[in-house]
């Protein structure tokens, strides 16, 4: 099975706001409040140490994507490494749950934040206008997706920006007494429910087949994303708590709007009103484009159904765009009914990507004389992807039943699918 190409219209810029797109959105929007009641003041640790595990794994991403330059990512990294019909259905479903757990995430932050703008309108309604809304712009193609994801990466990333310059100036430094309220060990455990903050430039590497010229592009792309998303968040969270106790700041649904309202006053919340409502639809927008290039990548090796491949007059994998939308929306479903929304979606989507994230530093680690690697930066990578592993089962183990059950779901649907409904798929010999 040949594929029909998708259209290579995107560059640096394009790519760059494609990876602060996906990242910039859920965790500094809607978890920093979460977390910072749980750890306190030294919630600007919690963002460094994920930023160094993020940096460490986005380095197997630098190395795999330009040597692998497919639209399947990560699915591509590890299928390449680690063979067997079994691993490649959960890595393909995971990753494929794992981008449309994240869009809910975004979804009802950007409910939380338009809800500012729109009184009166129950925000449990909110998520799913948005989910429609980009399912039908990533209908239109690569390229109108692009141009607007790099003005809404724009648009946030000054807000975030407006945050820092006025909240530095109503810093209270009382507010960073005691730094530890909760324990030494209280910012490594919210590092791993916020780790959902770095996942987002692994979809640089998804975007490969519509990257200009991929092989100098990821790396690029990748490292700039991070470095500038690094930046904002430690900033972000030091004005945060500098600005409004911790213990306040952990209840409020919409926790910058608090800030910017306490630096800037009424000006001040409107601004990150309108900022929040623009990253968490970035950051959702990026997300659903990685689940539907995953389901269409999925489909070429036999792991969906062949429909996923099917492109529309704009060359957008349709078909794959409408069933991340249909994921994203029972997820939101299941989240809205939680008590704690906003942790049970951003521990799940955390678990899912460190799983993920874990592998591919394996693979690369066993392609690591064709990727030419550092040997030692991979075993780092790999000890602490393990480390943080554990800290999210200790902070919140009900998301790594979710992902179990949801490997041992799609294990299951993959065999019955190829013993019933065998025609569903492409046969390609070897």
């Amino acid at each position: 099975m040949e594929r029909d190409g998708l259209a290579r219209k995107l560059g640096l810029l394009e790519a760059v706001s494609i990876g602060i797109g996906g990242m910039i959105g859920g965790a500094i929007f809607e978890v920093i409040g979460l977390v910072a009641g749980m750890v306190g003041p030294s919630i600007f640790l919690s963002f460094s140490f994920a930023a160094t595990i993020a940096a460490l794994i986005g380095y197997s991403y630098s190395k795999l994507g330009p040597t692998f330059p497919e639209s399947g990512g990560s699915f591509t990294y590890i299928h390449k490494a680690l063979r067997g019909r079994a691993l490649s259905v959960f890595v393909g479903y995971m990753l494929w749950f794992s981008y449309s757990a994240a869009c809910a995430l975004y979804s009802v932050g950007f409910a939380f934040y338009l809800s500012f703008f729109i009184k009166g309108v129950p925000p449990i309604f909110t998520p799913f206008l948005l989910i429609l809304v980009f399912v039908l712009l990533n209908l239109r193609g690569v390229k109108e997706a692009g141009i607007i994801q790099s003005i809404l990466v724009t648009i946030k990333v000054l807000s975030l920006v407006f945050l820092i310059v006025v909240g530095l100036r109503a810093l209270n430094l009382d507010n960073f007494y005691p730094m530890f309220p909760n324990g030494f060990w209280a910012p490594l455990l919210g590092s791993a429910i916020l780790f959902i903050g770095y996942q987002g430039f692994d979809i640089i590497g998804t975007s490969a087949e519509e990257l200009k010229d991929p092989k100098k592009t990821i790396p690029k792309a990748i490292y700039l994303s991070i470095i500038i998303v690094a930046f904002l968040y430690v900033f972000v969270s030091i004005v945060s708590v500098g600005v409004v106790n911790y213990q306040e700041l952990g209840p409020a649904r919409a926790p910058l709007i608090l800030v910017a309202e306490r630096s800037f006053g009424i000006t001040g919340m409107w601004i990150l009103a309108a900022g929040g409502v623009i990253s968490t639809g970035s950051a959702f927008n990026a997300a659903l484009y990685g689940a539907s290039r995953i389901a269409y990548n999925l489909s070429y090796y036999n792991i969906m159904p062949k429909s996923m491949m099917k492109l529309n007059k704009s060359k957008a994998p349709y078909i794959s765009v409408l069933s991340a939308g249909a994921l994203t929306t029972v997820i939101t479903v299941a989240g809205l009914t939680s008590e704690e929304t906003v942790k049970f979606l951003s521990s799940l989507s955390s678990a899912s990507f460190l799983l993920i994230f874990f592998l591919v530093t394996i693979s690369n680690y066993k392609l690591r004389y064709l990727t030419k690697s550092n040997v030692k930066i991979l075993k780092l990578a790999i000890v602490l992807c393990l480390f943080a592993m554990a800290l999210l089962a200790f902070a919140d183990p009900t998301s790594w039943v979710v992902v179990l059950s949801w490997i041992a779901l799609s294990i299951t649907v993959d065999k019955f699918l190829k013993w019933k409904m065998s025609r569903l798929y492409y046969h390609r010999k070897g």
